[in-house]
């Protein structure tokens, strides 16, 4: 499987999800929800979102129930991916529904805090500021790196303009 062309994945990823009802062993829907995994990463990288979201859709139908105790890695990528690709094709509450689901699983905040960066430009390149902001917040968290309360924020910005209003001639600051 490593050594499949792209062209032979794709191929292969559509020939085997149309059989999709006949295959019932787990290993088989193991291996075939890796492949559809490959598949959503190329078309991603491709910039086919509508082909990645359908891929990932059909990797996460393969799935066992357990999945994120016996394959945390695929789960987390398939619905990462899924969850920006229905994002790009414009299905937005879709997406945000993916977001909060993995969020309910993910186990490492610097995945989070990374989602919360990818989320931060989704909201902020729709033209939602404060959901952009939210999200950059909620990231830094995640890392441990919380804002200073606006008390101390605001007394950073009075000195900075005072020493500003010190270098200048006459006082004035554009």
């Amino acid at each position: 499987v490593a050594d499949l062309s792209d062209e032979d994945c794709f191929a292969i990823v559509e020939q085997l999800n149309n059989a999709r009802p006949l295959i019932t062993d787990e290993k088989e829907q193991h291996s075939l929800a890796q492949l559809n995994l490959r598949a959503a990463r190329q078309a991603w990288i491709s910039s086919v979102w509508s082909a990645a979201a359908d891929y990932s859709d059909m990797g996460i139908s393969l799935l066992p129930a357990n999945h994120w105790q016996s394959d945390y890695d695929t789960s987390q990528e398939l619905y990462t991916l899924k969850a920006e690709c229905e994002y790009l094709t414009g299905n937005h509450e879709l997406s945000d529904e993916y977001y909060e689901y993995l969020f309910q699983h993910l186990k490492e905040d610097l995945v989070r805090a990374d989602i919360c960066a990818t989320r931060l430009v989704q909201a902020i390149g729709h033209g939602d500021w404060a959901r952009g902001m939210a999200f950059g917040i909620q990231g830094m968290d995640f890392l441990g790196l919380g804002l200073p309360e606006e008390s101390v924020l605001d007394e950073a910005l009075a000195q900075e303009k005072s020493r500003l209003m010190a270098q200048t001639n006459d006082g004035v600051i554009d």
